[in-house]
C-alpha cells in the first residue's frame, strides 16, 4: 500500500492531490496503530484491526483519484474535502465489498462516523474504528490532550476512561515514528 501511495503521488495526473494524500496515508498509519492498539483492550482481532484502520478512508482516496479531472469545475478545496468526507464512508464501504474483505471490514468502514450507535454488550471492530478515529483526531492536538468522549457510545462499550485514552495517545506517539518511517510517511 506504501509503495501504491508513493506511485500515485508520483503521477503527474495526480500531482493536484498529493498533498490530500499524503495527509490521508498518515492519518491512515495512525488510525491502523491506535486500533491494534485499542484492540488489544477488546476481543477483536488486532490485526484485523489494524487493516480496517488502514483502508477506512479508501473511499476518500478512490473520491479524490476518480474527481481529479473536474477538479477545476470542484471550486476551492475545502468545500470539495467537505463534499468527499460526506461520501467517503458509504464509497469506502462499497470499495471493498468490491475487492471481497469481510463483512465486518466494510460495516465498519461504513459506521466509522455513527458516534451514535446502539451499544453493544461486547466491543466490536466498528467501536474499534470509532473510538481510534477519534483519538486519532486529539493525537494531533498539543499536550494535555482531552479527548471529547462523551456522547460517543463506542468509548463505553469499550470501557475507555479519560485515563486509559490519553495511556493509548501516549502508546501510539512511541510507536507512530518508526512506523511512520517503515511504512513511507
Amino acid at each position: 500500500m506504501a509503495f501504491a501511495v508513493q506511485h500515485m503521488k508520483d503521477q503527474d495526473s495526480l500531482r493536484s492531490i498529493a498533498e490530500p494524500m499524503s495527509a490521508l496515508w498518515k492519518e491512515s498509519i495512525s488510525v491502523a496503530l491506535i486500533c491494534q492498539i485499542v484492540a488489544g483492550r477488546t476481543k477483536v482481532s488486532p490485526d484485523e484491526a489494524f487493516l480496517t484502520g488502514l483502508l477506512h478512508g479508501i473511499g476518500r482516496l478512490y473520491i479524490m483519484v476518480r474527481a481529479i479531472s473536474k477538479a477545476r469545475e470542484l471550486g476551492d478545496q475545502r468545500s470539495f474535502m467537505e463534499l468527499v468526507d460526506g461520501w467517503q464512508a458509504s464509497i469506502g464501504k462499497a470499495v471493498l465489498e468490491n475487492w471481497g474483505f469481510a463483512p465486518q471490514l466494510c460495516e465498519a468502514v461504513a459506521e466509522q462516523r455513527d458516534y451514535e450507535r446502539k451499544r453493544k454488550h461486547t466491543p466490536e471492530l466498528t467501536d474499534v474504528l470509532i473510538v481510534s478515529i477519534v483519538l486519532c483526531e486529539a493525537l494531533r492536538l498539543p499536550a494535555p490532550r482531552i479527548v471529547g468522549i462523551q456522547g460517543i457510545e463506542s468509548f463505553t462499550s469499550i470501557g475507555l476512561s479519560d485515563a486509559t485514552c490519553a495511556d493509548i495517545l501516549t502508546q501510539a506517539e512511541l510507536q507512530l515514528g518508526s512506523l511512520h518511517d517503515a511504512l513511507g510517511c
